[in-house]
Formats: structure tokens, sequence, C-alpha cells
């Protein structure tokens, strides 16, 4: 995140000042939701994530510290609220498919077709969105040019999880770009 907010226009915020917030909000919306449209995996919540986060900004905006820089704990607050809503739908997730073997546990016969559409759109999704404390690493490493020392600061992660993290996503980014080369991942 590039964009400065004044030290003045966060001791209004602290006092509730609305303006102040109309003020935060134009200079980073932009900056914030392009970050939850990378790592949101279901990209019809991105709304709902913003609106969560920007709620977090002016319920906890009283907690910033200000001797450290006001986009790192903006940051902090987006990759935290991605991960609680992540970690929320998962557990819807978990919900469904209880609910789903139990229905299908009543019936005797379910078609196949069905089955291999739902397999379909898993390894699909499998492919698409590796695990999100990878791409948190490498959202904040490419997209905004951090440090490992900012991102572990961010992330509140010691440095060497940092480089681990970034060793194994790009691991398996090269993984799978040379299985999709190689013509080794196919859908059904």
């Amino acid at each position: 995140m590039k964009t400065m907010i004044s030290t003045e226009v966060i001791q209004r915020l602290k006092k509730q000042d609305i303006r102040a917030f109309d003020e935060l909000y134009s200079a980073t919306i932009k900056d914030v939701y392009h970050t939850v449209y990378i790592l949101a995996s279901n990209k019809q919540e991105v709304d709902d994530i913003v609106s969560e986060i920007y709620y977090q900004v002016w319920k906890s905006i009283h907690n910033y510290n200000e001797s450290l820089p006001f986009p790192h704990w903006l940051n902090g607050l987006v990759f935290r609220q991605v991960k609680n809503w992540k970690r929320k739908a998962w557990k819807r997730m978990q919900l469904f498919r209880k609910k789903m073997i139990l229905e299908t546990e009543q019936f005797d016969s379910i078609d196949d077709d069905l089955l291999k559409d739902e397999n379909k759109q898993l390894l699909l999704s499998l492919l698409e969105n590796m695990s999100y404390k990878l791409k948190e690493v490498l959202v904040l490493y490419y997209f905004y040019e951090y440090s490992q020392k900012d991102i572990a600061s961010v992330l509140d992660i010691p440095i060497g999880t940092v480089k681990s993290r970034h060793h194994l996503a790009l691991k398996h980014l090269r993984k799978l770009f040379n299985d999709f080369d190689k013509g080794g991942i196919s859908v059904c």
C-alpha cells in the first residue's frame, strides 16, 4: 500500500471524525480492494470482506501505534480480515459437506454426472488457489514490494517463516507451471 495518510487524519479518525474516515477510505480503497481481490478465493465475497475491513478500521483505529507506518498497520488488518473470512468460509463449507454426506447416506443412488462436476470444480480450485499462507507472502513481496522483514512485521511471524513460505510458494508455482507445460494437468 503506497498511499500516505497524514497523522492529522489519523488523529481525527481516532476521535471518530466521519470526514477523516471518508478521507482515509478515499485514499486507500483502491489498494485495499485490489489486495482483497487477489487474496479472496470467492470473488463474490470481495465487497463483503472490504466492508468488514473498513468496519474494523473504524472500530480499532485507537489500537494503531503511530510509531509504525500506517500502511503496514492497515495491510496487517487486511490480511487478518481475509484470513478470518476464509476461516469462517471453511467452517461453513465443512458444515455444508457434513450436511451433504448425511443427505447422500439417506439416498441409495447419486447422480454420477453431479459427482463428476463437483470433482472438476474441486480440482480447478485446488490448481488455481495455493494456500493462503503462501499467497499472502507472495502478494506482499511482489505486489507491494515489501522486504521480508516488513512482511514478517505485517504478518506477525518470524522472518525465517517468511523466507520458508516464499521458497515454498515459488516451488509450488514452478511445479504447477511444469505440470501444465508438460500436459500433466487434466480435468476429468
